[in-house]
């Protein structure tokens, strides 16, 4: 029996999962999720998915990487372990994808509809946690100052929601094979 045919949304499947791990590894890796910075001093305040920095007013600095759990930011750790997941996800979905391509198998498939659907709702919600708190980031800054929030974030919900879409194509394309059909 021959494998089926590559059809053009098996090709738009595999190009969409591609780009939401492109842009799910760029909003994980971009360094500031949410920083403030001081116009008169040299205080800073930072805060990534890998690391935050405080630095005081007299400039002397403290890093803590993503593994470090702040007191009163445990939001922020759970942030960071609900991108990571999505971050892997996409990752396993891409390498999955991959393997599909000379297999053309139905289970390899439904892996990577699987993997990318829960790596969606991982950036997600790891976004959306971090629009619910990240105001509690400024709570220690002078009355009147706010620190901003940065791309990243917002990166990760385009992210989330490319990876969903992914996944809705892959099911498509899955699911209108014609004539085809996987093992």
């Amino acid at each position: 029996m021959s494998k089926p045919k590559i059809r053009i949304l098996d090709i738009a499947a595999f190009v969409l999962t591609v780009l939401a791990t492109i842009v799910q590894f760029a909003g994980f890796f971009l360094p500031n999720w949410w920083s403030y910075k001081s116009d008169t001093t040299e205080a800073k305040l930072e805060y990534g998915m890998l690391f935050s920095t405080e630095c005081s007013a007299a400039g002397e600095c403290k890093e803590n990487t993503a593994v470090v759990i702040e007191g009163g930011k445990e939001w922020l750790f759970l942030t960071r372990i609900f991108e990571a997941f999505g971050v892997i996800l996409c990752l396993i979905a891409f390498i999955v994808h991959i393997v599909f391509l000379p297999t053309r198998k139905y289970a390899v498939r439904a892996a990577s509809i699987y993997t990318l659907g829960a790596a969606g709702l991982f950036a997600l919600a790891g976004a959306f946690l971090f629009v619910a708190k990240y105001s509690d980031l400024g709570s220690q800054l002078p009355t009147g100052k706010e620190g901003s929030p940065g791309p990243a974030f917002g990166i990760c919900i385009f992210a989330g929601v490319l990876s969903l879409v992914a996944a809705v194509v892959t099911g498509i394309a899955t699911v209108k094979k014609g004539d085809d059909y996987y093992d």
